[in-house]
């Protein structure tokens, strides 16, 4: 019963200490913002529309934030254009602007017949969190 009891004590230790530990660097320090870009698409066969390049700020991963920016990218479509629906939805981050104009470029050319519609978000968010 002893060696169980100690187990469950270290296995408790360890899940209390990586909650704490949450929103942190892991050393108790605070993450640091990053600023990032991205641009971002929506459409289907027919036309796509494509964001202008945006900064926001972030602390969580690039593939989290992006996937975070794609929701709120393909509402404000949605909502701005009555697309009724898009088979195609993707935002794309990086840490430069220069790489998201050259990423930009590429993603123009992959779309076929569809027609591209360059658009202003009117509102993106500065700040992506979880």
């Amino acid at each position: 019963m002893g060696k169980k009891f100690s187990i469950a004590v270290i296995g408790l230790m360890l899940l209390c200490t990586s909650q704490v530990w949450a929103g942190t660097s892991g050393n108790g320090a605070p993450q640091v913002a990053q600023t990032r870009f991205a641009f971002c698409y929506a459409g289907n066969v027919k036309i796509v529309y494509f964001s202008d390049i945006v900064t926001f700020s972030t602390t969580i991963a690039s593939s989290f934030a992006a996937a975070k920016l794609a929701h709120a990218y393909g509402d404000y479509v949605t909502k701005t254009y009555g697309l009724p629906g898009f088979d195609r939805l993707r935002c794309v981050t990086a840490d430069s602007n220069a790489d998201v104009v050259a990423a930009k470029k590429t993603y123009g050319g992959q779309f076929g017949n569809a027609k591209i519609v360059e658009i202003v978000w009117a509102s993106p968010p500065s700040v992506v969190v979880m």
